[in-house]
C-alpha cells in the first residue's frame, strides 16, 4: 500500500522545551514521526503524544535549546516539507508614514510572533542594519537611522536565533513644515471671554488658511470661544467646522483654550470635520445638549492632546426623563455618539481626554495609531479595520456603559490590530465586555465542484442572496476548508462571477474534493491582544465569531468576565437549507498565553441562563457551539439540535455521521494562570486544543471536558444535555456534540476541590 504524503499547514508557536508543538494539515498516517532538527543539528525524531488524520501533537526534547528549530512529518518514506518553528513571522510592519513605509530618524515597529527569543533582536533595511529599542515577542520598536536614503528597500527581522524576510519598506522624504501662522484674535469677531459668537473668526480664518498653498496653523490662545452660529463660508446655516487639507488648529493647552457649543434645536452631524493632513492640537471642545459626532476625521489626521466634554446629559435627569433647568433630553438619536470618528488611513489620536456618549470609533482604514488617550463613555466603542495600533489608552465607565469591539461593521475583513496595554474598569450595562470580537457574515455554506488549482464552483450556481449578517457584497472575502479534506485551510477570494465561480487569492496545499464542506464569509484575525488589565467588567477578552489565528497573552482580570474562543452555526430557514445559512463561525488557530485571572468572581454572570446561575466564574472558555436557530415561513424563530439525520439531509450525505461539523480548532492554552474561583472549560464541538502547563489555585473545578448542551438547568449546572422540547424531560449527554482531540499537560493544582470534571473527559488524553 502506498504512504500517504503528509501536509502542514500551521504549526503552533511560540513553543518551547518541553511544550508540545501542534501541526495542523492532512494526510498524517498511524506511522507518523515528527522530526525535528536545532540549527545545523542532526534530525531527531518524535512520537507524536496524540495523533489523527489532521494533526498531529509533539513534544519538544527539554535537551533542545530555545531558537528556531526545523521541522518535518515522516511516514516511511514520504516526507514533507520543512517548516521553520519560532522563526521570526511579520504579520504587518508600520512606521510613522504609515503601513510599510517610514521617515529617517522616525519609529519602526514591526508585529507578528517569534519576533524576539533571545532579547538580541535586531533589524536590516537594504545593507543597513540596527538594534531594536523595544522587544518582545510579537512585536518590535526601533528607529530608523538618520542618514537612510529614501527608496524601497528589503527589511529583515533577527529574533536572537534566525533572520526572516519581512518584505520591504518605503522610506520616505519628512518635508520641513514651512506653514504661516495666523492668530485668530487678529479677527475682530474671535472673543476670548465666551460672551459673543465666535464663529464668524474661525470660519474666515478657515477658509483664508485653505486658500495659502501648503496650508496653515491658527494659533488659539489662552480663552473660551463661543462656537453657535456654525457659519458656513457664504451662507448663514448651521453646519459643522471644516477643518480643510494641510490646516492645524493649535490651542495653548487644552486647560487653556476652550471651543464651546452652547446647546441646539437640532444636532449637528458632526461638530468639527478635519480633511487630510490636518490636525487639532492642545485644546479643549465642551459640548451640551443634542449630539451626534465630535469630531470626524480622513486620512493621515492628528488629534494630539485635545480635551472632549460632550455631554447631552449634562444637568439633566436621563433616566427619569422630563426637563430639568427649563432644558429636556434630546431625542434618542441625538444623545451622542463617538467623541472621535476615524475614517480613513494613518490617523494619529494622541494623549487625548474623552468624554463622550461613545470613545473612539474607527470605522474603516489603515495604519492609525490610538495611544494614551483616557476614554470614559455611556456605550460601546469600535475598532472596524486593519493595521492598526491601538495601545496604553485607558477606558472608566459606570452603572451604564458598556465596552469595546474590533468589529466587522462595515469592512468584511479585520486584521491586524494590536491592541496593548489598554485599561478597562466598570462597564456594567449591556454586554459589558471589556474586549470583544464582533459581527457576522456568511454568503455560502455547502460543498463545491469542478475544482481547480485556484477556482471551484458553487453548487447551486451562484451565491443564493447577500446582504447576510455584515456582509453586503463578495468583495475582501475569506474562503474556509471546514470539514472533509483539505480541512484548515484559509484563503482570501480574490474574485466570484455571477455564474457561482469563485477564485482565490492562491492555490490550497491540499484542494478541496467531494467529503469537502467550505464556508465563505467574513474573516476577523490576525490580531495580537497583549498586556490588557480589566476590573470590574464583562469578557476580559472575547474572540467572538469568526475568530482566525489571535495570540491572546499576558492580560489580567480582576472581577471580570470569561476569556472566551467562541464559535457556532447560526440561522437558516426551515427545512434545513444550508445554502441559506447565515452564520457558520469558525475559531481557529488562537493561541493564549500567560494570561491571569486575580479574582474569578465576576458580578451577576455572563448572558445564558447557567451562566447566570452560576454568578459569574471567570473562566476560560473554549467552546465549538451547533445549536440552530431556525425561521419559518412566517418569520417565527424557534431552536432545533442539530442530529445525525438532521445533518445528513441538509448536506445530501448518504452516510449519518458520528460526530456534528466543528467550528472550533487548534486552540492553544499555556501558562494560564488561575488565583481564585475560576476554571478552564472546553465545551462541545472543540477539535484539538491543548491545556499545558498551567497553575490553578483556590478554585472549585480546574479544567473541565464537556460535551455541548441545549437547555441547561441549575440543578446540575449546565452538564446535561436536552435535545427534547419538553423542559422537564432531562436526556444524557449526547457524543455527536462532544470534544475530539483534547490534550491536557502538565498543568499544577492547588485547593482544588476537582482538578477534572466534565461529561467528555474520557474523550480528552491526559499527561
Amino acid at each position: 500500500m502506498k504512504e500517504l504524503h503528509p501536509f502542514i499547514f500551521w504549526h503552533s508557536d511560540p513553543v518551547r522545551p518541553d511544550e508540545t508543538l501542534v501541526l495542523a494539515g492532512e494526510d498524517f498516517a498511524e506511522n507518523a514521526l515528527v522530526e525535528l532538527a536545532e540549527a545545523k543539528g542532526k534530525w531527531v525524531a518524535v512520537k507524536p503524544v496524540q495523533k489523527s488524520r489532521q494533526c498531529l501533537k509533539t513534544v519538544i526534547p527539554s535537551e533542545f535549546r530555545y531558537g528556531t528549530w526545523q521541522c518535518r512529518v515522516r511516514q516511511g518514506g514520504e516526507v514533507s516539507k520543512e517548516i521553520s518553528v519560532n522563526a521570526p513571522d511579520v504579520w504587518w510592519k508600520q512606521g510613522d508614514g504609515g503601513v510599510d513605509a517610514a521617515f529617517p530618524g522616525s519609529w519602526l515597529r514591526l508585529f507578528g510572533k517569534c519576533l524576539n527569543l533571545t532579547g538580541n533582536s535586531k533589524l536590516r533595511i537594504g545593507k543597513k542594519e540596527f538594534p531594536c529599542q523595544e522587544q518582545d515577542c510579537f512585536a518590535l520598536k526601533a528607529t530608523v537611522p538618520e542618514n537612510m536614503q529614501t527608496g524601497t528597500f528589503p527589511l529583515e527581522v533577527f529574533n536572537g536565533s534566525s533572520w526572516a524576510a519581512a518584505g520591504t519598506l518605503e522610506i520616505r522624504e519628512r518635508k520641513r513644515d514651512e506653514r504661516i501662522v495666523l492668530d485668530l484674535l487678529s479677527h475682530p469677531n474671535a472673543d476670548p471671554t465666551g460672551l459673543k459668537d465666535s464663529t464668524l473668526a474661525f470660519v474666515q480664518l478657515l477658509e483664508r488658511a485653505r486658500c495659502i498653498p501648503g496650508g496653515a496653523i491658527i494659533e488659539i490662545p489662552r480663552g473660551r470661544f463661543r462656537i453657535d452660529a456654525n457659519l458656513r463660508p457664504m451662507t448663514y446655516m448651521d453646519s459643522q467646522l471644516f477643518v480643510m487639507e494641510n490646516v492645524t488648529l493649535r490651542g495653548a493647552g487644552p486647560n487653556l483654550t476652550t471651543l464651546w457649543w452652547p446647546d441646539k434645536k437640532e444636532a449637528l452631524p458632526v461638530l468639527i470635520e478635519c480633511a487630510n493632513n490636518s490636525s487639532l492640537e492642545n485644546l479643549a471642545i465642551y459640548a451640551q445638549g443634542p449630539l451626534h459626532e465630535v469630531v470626524k476625521t480622513e486620512s493621515n489626521v492628528r488629534i494630539e492632546n485635545v480635551l472632549i466634554r460632550a455631554n447631552s446629559y449634562y444637568m439633566l435627569t436621563p433616566l427619569g426623563g422630563g426637563t430639568h433647568h427649563e432644558r429636556s433630553l434630546p431625542p434618542r438619536d441625538q444623545r451622542g455618539g463617538p467623541g472621535i470618528a476615524i475614517w480613513g488611513t494613518n490617523n494619529r489620536i494622541l494623549n487625548c481626554d474623552i468624554l463622550s456618549a461613545q470613545g473612539i470609533n474607527v470605522y474603516n482604514g489603515a495604519g492609525s495609531v490610538i495611544s494614551g488617550n483616557r476614554i470614559c463613555g455611556f456605550g460601546q466603542h469600535s475598532i472596524c479595520g486593519s493595521e492598526i495600533i491601538y495601545e496604553s489608552n485607558t477606558f472608566t465607565g459606570g452603572m451604564i456603559t458598556g465596552g469595546c469591539n474590533i468589529a466587522m461593521f462595515g469592512p468584511t475583513i479585520n486584521r491586524h490590530v494590536y491592541y496593548k496595554g489598554n485599561s478597562s474598569r466598570h462597564l456594567y450595562s449591556g454586554d459589558h465586555e471589556c474586549l470583544t470580537l464582533d459581527g457576522h457574515g456568511t454568503a455560502y455554506f455547502g460543498k463545491v465542484r469542478n475544482i481547480g488549482e485556484t477556482t471551484f464552483d458553487l453548487i447551486g450556481g451562484k451565491i443564493p442572496f447577500r446582504g447576510k449578517g455584515s456582509m453586503t457584497d463578495m468583495k475582501r472575502t475569506a474562503v474556509y476548508i471546514v470539514d472533509g479534506r483539505g480541512t484548515g485551510q484559509v484563503r482570501f477570494l480574490s474574485s466570484y462571477s455571477e455564474k457561482g465561480t469563485v477564485t482565490i487569492d492562491h492555490p490550497w496545499e491540499v484542494p478541496p474534493d467531494g467529503s469537502s464542506i467550505l464556508e465563505i464569509g467574513v474573516y476577523n484575525g490576525d490580531h495580537l491582544i497583549l498586556d490588557n488589565m480589566a476590573e470590574d467588567g464583562g469578557a476580559l477578552v472575547q474572540l467572538y465569531p469568526k475568530n482566525c489565528r489571535c495570540i491572546v497573552a499576558r492580560n489580567r482580570g480582576l472581577r471580570t468576565g470569561n476569556i472566551n474562543s467562541l464559535s457556532r452555526s447560526g440561522t437558516w430557514p426551515a427545512g434545513g437549507d444550508f445554502s441559506r445559512l447565515t452564520r457558520f463561525e469558525i475559531s481557529w488557530y488562537n493561541q493564549f498565553f500567560e494570561n491571569e485571572i486575580l479574582a474569578g468572581n465576576a458580578w451577576g454572570g455572563g448572558v445564558t441562563e447557567v451562566d447566570r446561575w452560576l454568578g459569574g466564574e471567570s473562566k476560560l472558555l473554549i467552546h465549538g457551539e451547533c445549536k440552530s436557530r431556525i425561521v419559518d415561513e412566517s418569520g417565527t424563530v424557534f431552536r432545533r439540535e442539530q442530529t445525525p439525520e438532521w445533518l445528513r439531509t441538509a448536506l445530501g450525505e448518504k452516510k449519518l455521521r458520528d460526530r456534528n461539523v466543528s467550528p472550533s480548532r487548534y486552540q492553544i492554552v499555556r501558562r494560564h494562570v488561575i488565583r481564585s474561583n475560576s476554571s478552564i472549560h472546553i465545551r462541545g464541538l472543540v477539535t484539538d486544543a491543548l491545556i499545558e502547563h498551567c497553575t490553578i489555585a483556590d478554585s472549585d473545578r480546574g479544567i473541565r471536558v464537556d460535551m455541548e448542551v441545549d437547555r441547561p438547568f441549575p440543578n446540575n449546572c449546565g452538564q446535561t444535555y436536552n435535545w427534547n422540547p419538553d423542559p422537564d424531560e432531562q436526556h444524557p449527554p449526547m457524543p455527536f456534540q462532544r470534544p475530539e482531540g483534547i490534550l491536557i499537560r502538565g498543568n499544577v493544582f492547588s485547593n482544588v476541590n476537582q482538578p477534572y470534571a466534565g461529561t467528555a473527559l474520557e474523550y480528552a488524553v491526559i499527561l
